[in-house]
């Protein structure tokens, strides 16, 4: 426990998470719980680890990936998935409009497409139309790298095409 007291946290970038189709109206409280488990609740755990150390040093930067459609508030056969990424998205801006005065950030990434993955590959999409990861790590990078006073609170990025 003492070494806990000691540790240094400046960043939690967040990048876990799951995406599923299905209708809306074949949507069951199981899949319910499965986005919302992998999208935001991952997150809010998280952000409880590493929140009680930004505040004592009064500085930290939460960043978390949402999605394009959570942006947009819509998605055809992705309410439950939209839905789970919008609250990702409030949660973190809720975060840095709470905290900012204290020190503690918040910044949302919002990947406007799908992301070059192996599971994307396979699921037959084209590695023309997705985002590079490496776009999505330079604006990590970004956000991670820019002053105190600048608040970077939400980046898109898109695919190259």
């Amino acid at each position: 426990i003492d070494e806990l007291r000691k540790v240094k946290v400046d960043i939690l970038v967040h990048t876990v998470g799951a995406f599923a189709m299905q209708d809306a109206a074949k949507a069951t409280p199981a899949d319910l719980r499965a986005m919302f488990d992998a999208n935001m609740v991952t997150l809010f755990h998280a952000v409880q680890g590493v929140l009680p150390h930004m505040l004592k040093q009064k500085d930290g930067l939460i960043l978390g990936v949402s999605a394009g459609q959570a942006a947009q508030l819509s998605g055809p056969r992705a309410a439950l998935y939209t839905a789970s990424k919008a609250a990702v998205s409030a949660y973190i801006l809720s975060i840095h409009d709470e905290l900012k005065v204290k020190g503690v950030r918040g910044c949302v990434l919002y990947p406007m497409g799908a992301i070059d993955t192996p599971a994307n590959r396979e699921a037959g999409l084209s590695w023309e139309s997705m985002i590079d990861p490496r776009g999505i790590a330079k604006s990590v990078g970004h956000a991670l790298t820019r002053p105190d006073r600048a608040h970077v609170t939400e980046l898109k990025v898109y695919p190259d095409v």
